[in-house]
């Protein structure tokens, strides 16, 4: 091969291998970013079973009492809200957030149940509260 060839080829070589590199360690980084959010994504879902089984009792969404368990619950990484089934909230863990008079509307109320929801820095997971076939209320943590 001449000269001129080599040059060229290892010039080629030169300029293409640094966004080679680029492009493998971006794609390492999305990867082990991508398996972050799913081992995050099953060890809140683990945490948030625990809660639903003490906010499924419906003697919680009775107006004016005291609900001491779900006060052990709380703490300053999870945020616990409490609703009647008009969308009333009925106990705020945070009451910083929002106002005892808070209420959701009913579009509002009824999206995204079961859906545990992943926001910039915190999830989110509302779903409703049954006894037999109707609506005691709702709980979102």
């Amino acid at each position: 091969m001449k000269l001129k060839t080599w040059l060229l080829l290892s010039y080629f070589i030169v300029m293409t291998l640094p966004l080679a590199v680029a492009y493998m360690l971006f794609a390492w980084i999305s990867a082990y970013n991508n398996d972050q959010k799913v081992e995050e994504y099953f060890q809140n879902w683990t945490e948030l079973q625990t809660i639903t089984t003490v906010l499924e009792d419906p003697s919680l969404y009775q107006p004016n009492i005291e609900r001491p368990q779900v006060e052990r619950l709380s703490h300053p990484q999870v945020s616990i809200v409490l609703y009647n089934r008009d969308g009333l909230a009925l106990y705020n863990s945070d009451p910083v957030n929002t106002s005892p008079s808070f209420a959701l509307g009913e579009e509002e109320l009824y999206e995204n149940l079961y859906s545990l929801e992943q926001g910039y820095r915190t999830f989110s997971y509302k779903q409703p509260v049954l006894s037999g076939n109707e609506i005691i209320g709702f709980f979102e943590v």
